[in-house]
């Protein structure tokens, strides 16, 4: 039975016109060329998309930060006149509209990572900062550097040169002295030899009177003769 179920489904395949085959071909392929248009149109739509959503992005990286903080702005603004106002009514009105303007800006911030980015702008901002001080600190050191390398420079340099000054006094020290010639001077003056000096002349040795020598004058010798005089006449008298 099954075979002949088969041979049935067979001949009637067989039977099919090629009329009905022609037309499903056409059908798939009218089909494939809708698809087609269809896979096309999608990709136009997507590039669009694509387009927008990149445009909201730039916003939402520039504008949202800005809103935020013109709100953050408002907000301040309005909780400086509502805090006077606190006791009345109307303050307390004007309190709950900070409180929704606070909400709106946190809401603006948290869009696109506006939190992140501020906080690597800072973060870019404090390295540079570090890096513009890292930057003076070397210059400096490398002057300071330079400056103490021309100190030692100086030092060696002052202390290398009085070496060679020692050797040659050594030299000298150890070398006879030369004699230094002298320039003839005037003819020296010869003092004249002393004139030969008369020899004393000797008088006549007067009684009670010392030999007077060769220095003795007159004087003396005349005084010598009173002094022996007087007192032999003094005797005379009394005898």
């Amino acid at each position: 039975g099954g075979a002949q179920g088969h041979m049935a489904q067979g001949s009637m395949s067989d039977a099919t016109p090629p009329e009905q085959t022609g037309h499903a071909s056409c059908d798939l392929q009218e089909e494939c060329e809708s698809l087609r248009d269809r896979s096309a149109a999608l990709e136009e739509r997507n590039a669009r998309l694509l387009d927008e959503i990149a445009l909201l992005r730039s916003h939402c990286e520039v504008d949202a930060p800005h809103w935020a903080r013109e709100v953050r702005h408002c907000a301040e603004q309005l909780q400086e006149i509502a805090a006077p106002l606190a006791t009345v009514p109307l303050g307390a009105k004007l309190l709950v509209l900070v409180e929704g303007l606070q909400a709106a800006e946190v809401g603006l911030r948290a869009m696109g990572g506006a939190p992140l980015r501020e906080e690597l702008a800072e973060l870019r901002t404090a390295f540079a900062r570090h890096l513009n001080e890292g930057q003076a600190r070397e210059a400096a050191l490398r002057t300071e550097t330079e400056r103490l390398r021309a100190m030692l420079r100086g030092v060696g340099t002052s202390v290398a040169t009085p070496a060679p000054a020692a050797e040659e006094r050594g030299q000298s020290e150890a070398r006879p002295a030369e004699p230094v010639p002298q320039e003839p001077g005037p003819p020296e003056l010869r003092p004249e030899p002393p004139a030969p000096r008369e020899p004393a002349r000797r008088g006549p040795r007067l009684l009670g009177l010392p030999h007077g020598g060769a220095g003795t004058t007159r004087a003396e010798a005349g005084a010598a003769v009173v002094a022996g005089a007087t007192p032999s006449r003094a005797s005379s008298f009394t005898c």
